[in-house]
């Protein structure tokens, strides 16, 4: 029963880290210098980059050991998706449809995830590559989105530094964009 209201006093730390993922993934540099289309998928492709490196993070210091990192990972996750759940209902996809929608949504997300988690492993080339399928159906114009890559692989590597207080505060430390 404690559980329940330690989850609700999540709610507004959650909700303000949700806004920081976003602002992070609507920076304009990501739009106007770094290549990203503004578009559903571009915009989709940079909540999987921001998110990620957080939710990566708060993994990893909640397998260390810190309970509240694991749950702020799993509350901003269903915040996550709290979220598309209700752009879905606002673009006017019908309550039967949302479902089936939402499990694509999921699909897609953590299939990006997975893929620039591998693409992190390797160099900058691998890295736009699937961006560039993500965003823009193709790999072929991967050459273009190498300082996105440069930068999303500077995401994670901040987020790999940052410390839970950083995280309760909803202050993540994203770089920013193009630098």
């Amino acid at each position: 029963m404690f559980r329940f209201f330690r989850r609700a006093s999540n709610r507004a730390i959650v909700d303000a880290l949700y806004g920081a993922v976003m602002a992070a993934a609507r920076a304009p540099a990501l739009y106007l210098s770094l290549g990203v289309p503004d578009t559903g998928e571009g915009r989709f492709a940079m909540l999987v980059c921001h998110a990620g490196g957080v939710l990566r993070r708060l993994h990893t210091l909640g397998e260390a050991g810190d309970a509240r990192a694991a749950e702020l990972g799993k509350d901003l996750s269903d915040a996550i998706f709290r979220h598309l759940d209700h752009m879905l209902r606002e673009q006017g996809v019908g309550d039967l449809a949302v479902p089936k929608r939402m499990k694509s949504l999921a699909e897609q997300f953590y299939g990006s995830l997975a893929a620039y988690e591998q693409a992190l492993a390797g160099d900058d080339e691998g890295l736009a590559e699937a961006l560039a399928r993500n965003m823009l159906g193709e790999a072929g114009q991967a050459a273009g989105l190498r300082p996105l890559a440069a930068h999303i692989r500077a995401v994670y590597a901040a987020m790999a530094e940052a410390r839970i207080e950083d995280f309760v505060a909803a202050t993540p430390p994203f770089p920013p964009p193009g630098r």
